[in-house]
């Protein structure tokens, strides 16, 4: 029956379909036990709409599409390393254990590597291929978390990731599952946002796994060789040696490490270009294929600053999905945020339009419009989750990170961002991932001094928060 079973995985057509008429029959449940514990669960939250055993075979499902050609446009860059893989069963099963602990207590990742490994040895899987699915399985998130709460470009994100990878076909298998497990959480979930992070960050990865023992993740040469490379691209565009030289020598250092080139060269050109009698500058720049919008805010710094921006943001009914803020050397600010619409696209022209007329007014007056208070919709009065806020250290000890998760609500962000202006806390980085009705932020942060946050300032912080906020806390961290 051993045989028989991983007999299926090996098939060319058909996996997924006899797995659903196993798990259908109770077959699946009878030949692995730990199976029987997650048919028919339910996951009380918007996040998984399905139950568990079906989101498995969902996964399951989604691996196959990566080698048909008529889910190409959906999964291109899967698809294209989906045929490098030797051994497609190893992400099968991989799936097919990655959340069936989920439901016990403990780490579900942790105790689903136990599952995957006692059972694949009982195939007599090769040793390798064992501890391969093993720690599919206990990583599966990891990708997803580095991606979407941590700064990518970050020299020491990736360092740290590589660490966990550490080559490239742990890589290679770990995007893919981790892919295919986003696709088959919620309908809406997957998007061209996730993707490009998810492939950005791949790419990163990989570059840094065949380069590992050069200077890649030495910061100064980072900055050098990004400012080569922009200064040259804006020569090509026709500006001028010398306002180039003076525009770079304003920026904050940390913009070459964490704007990617294009952001790089389409801000920069924006403010060669605007007028110098302006104090204000607001663009925005819509990523092609990628269903968001860039915003650069270029004005002079006050107190309170990012949370005007994100209390307008909130008004038009926009959503962010990351910002990095700085200063220039002048005492400027030069904040850049990622946004997109209600409907998962480009902010359209009018959103456009309104967007600029509005932060220029409140940006011009240097005012903080207070949060807009909304009722909370139903469905998410419906899912109630304790919240979690935990601090760490972050670029080498010189900022504070904060992990953040609460159940999502109306106007989040801005209330987020007013209590740290109530505590003297500024924001650098923010990474806003919401998954249904949770939402699960991090954000850099400094004191007023650009200091990273005292003992005392963390408790003021986490307890305005907490009153601000008005959810039930848990008392860990989040992970």
């Amino acid at each position: 029956a051993r045989r028989y079973f991983l007999d299926l995985f090996c098939q060319p057509s058909g996996v997924y379909t006899q797995l659903q008429r196993m798990n259908r029959y109770g077959v699946l449940a009878a030949f692995i036990p730990a199976f029987a514990n997650i048919v028919g669960r339910m996951q009380f939250d918007l996040f998984h709409v399905y139950t568990v055993d079906q989101h498995i075979l969902f996964v399951v499902r989604n691996l196959r599409r990566f080698a048909y050609g008529k889910y190409r446009s959906e999964f291109t860059h899967a698809a294209d390393i989906f045929r490098q893989i030797d051994h497609p069963e190893i992400l099968y099963l991989a799936a097919l254990f990655h959340d069936i602990a989920k439901g016990r207590q403990g780490d579900h990742s942790e105790l689903g590597g136990q599952d995957a490994r006692e059972f694949c040895r009982s195939l007599e899987l090769s040793d390798e291929h064992c501890e391969r699915i093993a720690w599919l399985v206990e990583q599966h998130l990891v990708m997803s978390q580095t991606a979407q709460r941590r700064d990518i470009n970050d020299p020491e994100t990736i360092k740290g990731f590589c660490e966990v990878v550490g080559n490239q076909t742990r890589l290679d298998y770990l995007y893919l599952v981790t892919i295919a497990d986003i696709a088959a959480t919620s309908p809406k979930l997957w998007n061209n946002w996730k993707d490009r992070l998810l492939w950005e960050l791949y790419s990163i990865t990989s570059l840094a796994l065949e380069e590992r023992g050069s200077n890649i993740f030495d910061r100064n040469h980072r900055i050098e060789q990004s400012r080569g490379e922009l200064q040259a691209l804006l020569q090509q565009h026709g500006y001028d040696l010398g306002a180039i030289g003076r525009l770079l020598d304003r920026l904050p250092q940390n913009v070459f490490l964490s704007y990617t080139m294009a952001q790089l060269e389409w801000t920069t050109m924006s403010l060669l270009d605007a007028p110098e009698d302006s104090p204000v500058l607001v663009a925005i720049h819509e990523c092609s294929g990628q269903g968001m919008s860039e915003l650069l805010v270029h004005a002079p710094e006050y107190d309170g600053l990012f949370s005007a921006v994100t209390h307008v943001i909130d008004e038009l009914g926009l959503d962010v999905l990351s910002a990095r803020v700085g200063k220039t050397s002048d005492g400027m600010s030069l904040d850049l945020f990622q946004l997109m619409a209600t409907n998962a696209q480009a902010l359209n022209r009018n959103d456009c339009m309104r967007l600029k007329s509005r932060l220029v007014d409140v940006l011009s007056k240097a005012s903080v419009p207070k949060p807009v208070k909304r009722r909370l919709p139903r469905r998410l009065r419906a899912f109630k989750s304790n919240a979690r806020i935990g601090f760490s250290a972050a670029h080498g000890g010189e900022r504070t990170l904060m992990d953040l998760a609460c159940s999502d609500r109306p106007g989040l962000l801005s209330h987020i961002s007013a209590a740290m202006v109530e505590c003297g806390v500024r924001i650098h980085d923010a990474r806003i991932s919401t998954l249904g009705d949770r939402v699960e932020d991090a954000f850099i942060l400094s004191d007023n001094q650009d200091e990273p946050l005292s003992r005392q300032l963390r408790n003021e912080l986490r307890e305005t928060l907490k009153e601000t906020l008005g959810q039930d806390w848990e008392n860990s961290e989040p992970k």
